[in-house]
């Protein structure tokens, strides 16, 4: 589990974004443009931002469609209270 906080951000179409944003994703649609970023930075560049959350990188090679890796990983974080 990574220790950051990460946000999703909307830039109008319009708009342009900020330089220097360090964004882990930037989507483009005709919407604007989607970012993932730290909460930190988002606040700190007064971006208005929603759904707080945590990223959860695996270690493990295996194919997403194998059986049982969804509810083995589902398990693995409700014993962590997730």
């Amino acid at each position: 589990l990574a220790p950051d906080v990460y946000v999703f951000a909307t830039i109008p179409p319009d708009s342009v974004t900020p330089d220097g944003i360090e964004a882990l994703m930037r989507f483009h649609e005709a919407e604007g443009t989607t970012l993932i970023l730290t909460r930190e930075e988002a606040m700190a560049r007064h971006i208005d931002h929603s759904f707080a959350c945590r990223m959860i990188t695996l270690e493990v090679h295996s194919a997403l469609e194998a059986v049982g890796f969804i509810a083995t990983i589902s398990a693995a974080l409700a014993a962590q209270g997730m």
